[in-house]
């Protein structure tokens, strides 16, 4: 995060003709050291409540109830979920298609880019609850965009601000937090729904390079770090909820 900021400001800098050049521009960006205390995982029990909750509460918009799905199913990057776009999600074969990101660096705006890897662009499947829920959203979209009007920014992302703008990258994170707290559950992060994705998979006999390939890992070892112990095994968690049924 400090690399970033430091690279904002001289790229900044170097707008104002203030620098040459960007001196974060010759230095590697420094890797952050994996460390999975910071990784939590739900078990079964606390994930059918969540998602129970998640059904339950009038107040949750229909954009975060997808948003947490395609986390939890897919394993997406929420990168790769807040990129997406209505051209890349086939209704027919309930098929989303993996192209590109969003990323967000301190003091400048939205940008997209590739997705992390090579093997980052690839192709998910979803179930027809998914592609229902798409619809659904789709179609709360098309309102919202009659009722804005021209103040309406057009474009194909799935996911927009109130005014069709891209949604921040903060905005998924921002709500997951406000939604645990008030509803008293563990605090959680868009990334941890990456780590369950993988985990509860291969519970549930995926295998390791069908989770990998799912996750866009480039080294199955990455995806091994993906993976964590459940207190106990996982009861077919899609009985207790069928939108996490692959279809």
């Amino acid at each position: 995060m400090y690399y970033r900021l430091l690279s904002a400001i001289f790229n900044k800098a170097v707008k104002w003709k203030l620098m040459s050049e960007n001196p974060c521009a010759s230095v590697d960006t420094p890797k952050v050291d994996y460390d999975p205390e910071n990784i939590h995982i739900y078990d079964e029990e606390t994930l059918g409540q969540f998602l129970n909750a998640l059904e339950t509460d009038q107040k949750v918009k229909t954009k975060y109830k997808v948003l947490v799905y395609l986390a939890l199913i897919t394993g997406m990057r929420r990168g790769e979920i807040l990129a997406l776009e209505w051209s890349a999600i086939d209704f027919e074969r309930g098929q989303i298609y993996v192209r590109q990101a969003s990323e967000y660096i301190v003091g400048q705006p939205l940008t997209t880019k590739d997705p992390k890897t090579k093997g980052s662009k690839r192709k998910l499947s979803i179930s027809d609850d998914i592609i229902d829920l798409l619809d659904l959203l789709k179609e709360e979209q098309i309102q919202q965009q009659n009722k804005k009007g021209e103040r309406w920014v057009s474009s194909d992302r799935v996911f927009t601000n109130n005014s069709g703008g891209f949604m921040h990258v903060n905005t998924f994170h921002n709500w997951l937090q406000k939604f645990t707290s008030a509803n008293n559950f563990p605090p959680i992060s868009p990334h941890d729904f990456r780590h369950m994705s993988a985990t509860y998979k291969l519970q549930e006999g995926a295998g390791l390079k069908a989770v990998q390939g799912d996750l866009g890992h480039t080294r199955v070892g990455t995806t091994n770090r993906y993976t964590h112990r459940l207190e106990w095994p996982p009861v077919m968690l899609r009985i207790e909820c069928p939108l996490l049924s692959r279809g």
